[in-house]
């Protein structure tokens, strides 16, 4: 295999490797437009009710779990004497003490490492992100800023709350360093590596002359979904002995928004409209490059398939070649041969193969009627002369 025959392999199977690619992501994107469509068809026929309506609402319909969108201020729920959880959530390290219901806090750290040997050196940085989600079990949703009415009060279950899409607000943003830690390294690895080696990590700006340094420098982020907020909660509303309470609807994204449910709308139908133009457009970039990788697949077969043409035909004009040739070569031998035939007289012509002259002659009846390849061939037969039908003994040559 050629170098050429090889690359165009790999870049055939680079082509397809991408077309399959990108038809599974096109697969995927239609997949996620066609829940988004769902949710969207959903969140179209949601009933905008008010928290006192929806009170109504289920205890006089029929039906009592129906998706509906309430729009109302987040207010703690009751204090539960058997629930070791807290129904009030507080900010930690806010200056001003902040009360909600849902607190998310973000730590992300960078570690700087420095190696400051006598032979070499290195510096290298590593990151991560640590997340602390804390919520109440549930919350109420009042009608009115304020109200402590039950009439104007309906329960938000949150315990399959994730914090994603949250209308949270951030109270405390900060970029600072972290206290530092320093661990010792054992002696019998300070031995091993000599005393031009650090013989601990160290974490202190102070142990910066040991060679070897580690900062954490940190971003610190709280958010809380803070009481007396409007929101608008999106779920599955429920009524149990007179307790109405609002629960999440797996195929919805939206459960807590600061958004309206027009605004809801008219940002899943972008969202929806997007992820249908994606499956579209890499769809499109597929199925070109499976067409692409077919037409060159057949015309690399034609191409081939004109080559191995040719080389039979190379093959058969070379065989023709050499039939001419041989052709060429044997012709004045038969024509030799058609002349000396035909200077021989037909009566001196052998019986047996007509193209000789015969030069035999057979004992005793001497008969001359053979030529001298054909005489052996009759003894060795019947041992009879085709003539007189006489024993033949023997054959001797003759010159005539």
């Amino acid at each position: 295999m050629s170098t050429y025959d090889s690359v165009t392999i790999d870049l055939d199977n680079g082509l397809i490797s991408s077309a399959i690619a990108l038809g599974f992501f096109a697969v995927l994107k239609f997949w996620n437009y066609k829940s988004s469509s769902s949710a969207l068809l959903k969140l179209r026929n949601a009933k905008t009710i008010s928290v006192s309506g929806l009170r109504h609402l289920l205890s006089s319909s029929t039906e009592k779990n129906q998706l509906v969108v309430v729009r109302g201020f987040v207010q703690a729920g009751p204090k539960r004497w058997f629930s070791l959880q807290p129904n009030i959530l507080e900010s930690s390290t806010a200056s001003g003490k902040i009360q909600g219901v849902v607190l998310l806090t973000t730590q992300a750290r960078s570690v700087h490492h420095v190696w400051n040997g006598p032979s070499m050196g290195c510096t290298s940085y590593l990151g991560g992100v640590s997340t602390s989600f804390t919520k109440v079990p549930s919350f109420l949703l009042a009608g009115r800023k304020g109200s402590d009415s039950s009439s104007d009060c309906v329960t938000v279950n949150l315990s399959a709350l994730n914090y994603d899409h949250l209308p949270l607000t951030t109270i405390f943003d900060r970029l600072g360093s972290l206290n530092a830690i320093c661990f010792p390294m054992p002696l019998p690895v300070k031995s091993l590596l000599g005393h031009a080696y650090p013989f601990g990590l160290c974490l202190r700006e102070k142990f910066l002359p040991l060679n070897f340094a580690m900062n954490h420098p940190g971003l610190l982020e709280e958010k809380i979904l803070p009481l007396g907020k409007e929101i608008s909660v999106v779920g599955i509303g429920t009524s149990e002995y007179g307790n109405v309470e609002i629960k999440p609807c797996d195929e919805l994204t939206y459960f807590l928004s600061d958004l309206t449910k027009d605004q809801m709308i008219v940002e899943l139908a972008h969202k929806t409209n997007y992820l249908l133009l994606s499956a579209i457009f890499l769809g499109s970039l597929s199925l070109g490059a499976i067409a692409y990788a077919l037409m060159i697949g057949s015309q690399r077969f034609e191409e081939k398939m004109q080559e191995r043409r040719q080389v039979e035909q190379r093959r058969l004009a070379e065989e023709r070649r050499q039939v001419e040739q041989m052709s060429q070569v044997q012709q004045p031998m038969r024509n030799d041969v058609e002349e000396g035939i035909m200077a021989i007289p037909e009566e001196l012509l052998c019986v047996v193969c007509y193209s000789e002259r015969r030069g035999s002659a057979f004992v005793p009846c001497g008969h001359v009627v053979c030529c001298r390849a054909c005489a052996p061939t009759v003894i060795a037969r019947d041992r009879k002369c085709p003539i007189c039908r006489q024993h033949i003994h023997k054959s001797m040559k003759v010159y005539t």
